[in-house]
């Protein structure tokens, strides 16, 4: 996996902008219509890039301001929307693929409640995957 990832203030928020591609190696067996089966796989996967902001709490801040923030918390909601394009590789004949060969999205938020030594935490996410055809030709 190859990734990058930068933190931003973005209107006094904080904000990450991430980019990933992974790199796969490795052998697949098992049984296909009743037969044994067996697939090397070897090369790049799905590009993706994730955007996440705090909605509320936890604002863009320096170091002195972060210490301050962890010895009183207060509650953080953020989001986030990840977005993962079909670049991996993808055959239509094979059962076992690299890519997805699919565009797909995640809308996801998360809510921090801190109490004293411990947090609450919750996280929704929803999201959808378009099925499409992908054609580079």
């Amino acid at each position: 996996m190859v990734g990058y990832q930068q933190t931003l203030d973005l209107l006094g928020r904080t904000t990450n902008a991430r980019i990933e591609l992974p790199y796969v190696v490795g052998t697949t067996k098992g049984t296909a219509f009743g037969q044994p089966a067996q697939r090397e796989v070897n090369g790049i996967g799905d590009l993706a890039l994730t955007f996440s902001i705090n909605l509320l709490g936890a604002p863009a801040m320096d170091r002195e301001a972060f210490v301050a923030m962890l010895r009183d918390p207060s509650p953080i909601l953020g989001a986030s929307l990840r977005i993962v394009a079909p670049t991996g590789e993808y055959d239509n004949e094979r059962f076992i693929n690299i890519g997805t060969n699919r565009w797909s999205t995640r809308l996801q938020f998360g809510y921090i409640h801190p109490r004293q030594r411990w947090a609450w935490n919750s996280r929704r996410a929803p999201g959808c995957t378009a099925r499409t055809t992908t054609s580079w030709e």
